[in-house]
């Protein structure tokens, strides 16, 4: 139970992503905290996100 202390901030962000359904070993870690990014919509209340053609 205690483990999930041993887990780097990247490793946490491997396994979101993979639980996404993606693999995270070829992405960038822009790429994947992209991927996070889109997740913020599901997890807060009146928030918006707008997705800019860069």
């Amino acid at each position: 139970w205690r483990a999930w202390r041993e887990f780097t901030t990247d490793e946490w962000i491997d396994l979101i992503v993979r639980s996404m359904g993606y693999e995270p070993t070829s992405m960038s870690r822009r790429l994947k905290l992209l991927f996070l990014l889109r997740l913020v919509p599901l997890t807060e209340r009146n928030h918006n996100l707008i997705e800019a053609d860069q």
